[in-house]
């Protein structure tokens, strides 16, 4: 539970709960808790010059509320993503909604410090809800919580939400045309081998791999696994 998965999936009426108990006596809660209540309590001193303890229980239950619909659609916006140009997406319930987390169209103009979990410090909900839908809920749909290796799930994760959010993705004109070539060029060949060796068993070859591989850092190339 290092990466707080106990806090994406507890709802914010039982986090708020918690706390009050942390507050009372940080001893009697879990140590994952604790310490998760401690950075919180840190990171609000910081911002505001006051202890989060002095604020109000409905500012805090809001927070954290916030910090559990980040946490949502880490999870499951790839269950609002258009990856499909032809039809709309079947509704499969994702739980995204303000009011599952306690919020409301009301606190779409206030500023969370909670924002900071996805790097907008001092940013209102309205515009921290705008960035995780351009990540999480455009045409590209990523689901990665399942993934066991805590390393490589912290690595995609901030890699997904530190890139380039422009819709040329930060990608030259030059650079989309050469991909798109090699690309070409990968199809073609595939589809001459299956003309040259019908029936035989279907391998894809390295001719399909070099467009991805050339966007790679050196470092992340030694990473990865080919089969």
């Amino acid at each position: 539970m290092s990466d707080y998965s106990h806090v994406a999936n507890a709802h914010p009426s039982y986090i708020e709960a918690m706390y009050k108990n942390y507050q009372q006596s940080p001893e009697s809660i879990e140590k994952e808790w604790r310490l998760f209540f401690e950075g919180f309590d840190f990171a609000s001193y910081h911002a505001n010059g006051s202890s989060a303890a002095t604020s109000s229980g409905g500012d805090v239950s809001k927070e954290f509320g916030v910090l559990s619909i980040i946490h949502g659609f880490r999870q499951r916006g790839h269950l609002l993503s258009t990856t499909n140009p032809i039809r709309p997406r079947r509704d499969r319930t994702p739980h995204l909604d303000l009011a599952d987390y306690g919020l409301s169209n009301e606190d779409l103009s206030s500023v969370f410090q909670a924002g900071e979990e996805i790097g907008m410090k001092g940013a209102t909900l309205a515009q921290i809800l705008d960035r995780l839908k351009v990540i999480y809920c455009g045409s590209l749909g990523v689901e990665y919580a399942h993934i066991e290796n805590r390393e490589r799930r912290m690595w995609l994760r901030h890699k997904l939400e530190q890139r380039n959010l422009n819709s040329d993705y930060g990608l030259s004109i030059e650079k989309k045309r050469r991909t798109l070539e090699k690309l070409n060029g990968a199809v073609i060949f595939e589809r001459f081998l299956h003309t040259k060796y019908v029936g035989q068993k279907d391998f894809h070859s390295k001719e399909e791999r070099p467009p991805l591989r050339r966007w790679m850092p050196s470092s992340t190339k030694q990473r990865v696994k080919t089969r």
